[in-house]
């Protein structure tokens, strides 16, 4: 069976529209166009909203954050994706973190009783927290018990470092990967195309006793279907070479 993520991203991938005055039949439009095609999902991979970013309206953004829940819990989810917030000041950092992190808190306890667990997508260049020690930082600020972390190897490789050094100072807390390449400053690479170590990554993973599902995600701008399978197909079997390879004694 397909496991896939589905993107909740306004105007960017709205597959699920979770302000909608007909949430009811906005729901079932999205769970029987997954059923209709013998899939299963993994997480929803949402940008309900930032609380830090100018004149965030911090109701709408949990309204949004609870109708995806609903709909995770429908659909089978283990978790929903939420970004971390826009990028902030360094001078500024903790307090806004701070706030951030409160909010963050509410959403996860609001997750658990839907039946699903809240993943924070982190590190993540050009949000609030891009690197490493940020991503540690915020995920101790909300409570590392009621959270978890996506982690992005092309993200986590364009904030700084090694993506062995991020996953061990994460250890534990990831719920969830998203599989991509980067090279240079293009994190829209296939996997096995770029400069990320997907063998040593998915070694450690894989010993770490993380048995959650592995999803490429792979945005190619201007492409068409058919290429995108291509490298989808190309992407598939890079990583599942590496990951029998890490498993032969």
């Amino acid at each position: 069976m397909v496991r896939v993520d589905i993107g909740v991203v306004p105007e960017f991938c709205p597959h699920y529209d979770p302000l909608a005055t007909d949430g009811d039949d906005e729901r079932r439009r999205v769970l029987n166009a997954v059923r209709s095609r013998g899939m299963r999902v993994s997480t929803l991979n949402s940008v309900p909203g930032s609380f830090n970013a100018p004149n965030a309206d911090a109701e709408t953004i949990k309204r949004a954050a609870q109708a995806n829940f609903a709909l995770a819990h429908e659909l089978g989810c283990y978790a929903v994706t939420v970004n971390s917030g826009v990028a902030a000041p360094e001078n500024e950092w903790h307090e806004q973190a701070r706030m951030v992190a409160g909010h963050l808190h509410e959403l996860a306890l609001i997750a658990r009783d839907h039946g699903v667990e809240l993943s924070i997508e982190a590190p993540h260049v050009g949000a609030l927290a891009q690197s490493n020690r940020q991503a540690v930082d915020l995920i101790d600020l909300i409570g590392s018990e009621h959270v978890t972390v996506t982690f992005d190897t092309s993200h986590v490789h364009l904030g700084g470092g090694t993506l062995l050094e991020a996953f061990a100072a994460l250890k534990g807390r990831v719920g969830h990967v998203h599989l991509r390449d980067a090279a240079g400053e293009d994190f829209l690479v296939t996997p096995g195309e770029g400069e990320v170590d997907f063998r040593s990554f998915l070694r450690e993973l894989l010993a770490s006793g993380y048995r959650r599902d592995l999803n490429l995600e792979l945005e190619y701008h201007g492409a068409t279907a058919d290429e995108t399978e291509g490298e989808l197909v190309k992407a598939y079997h890079h990583i599942m070479e590496l990951a029998m390879s890490t498993s032969t004694p």
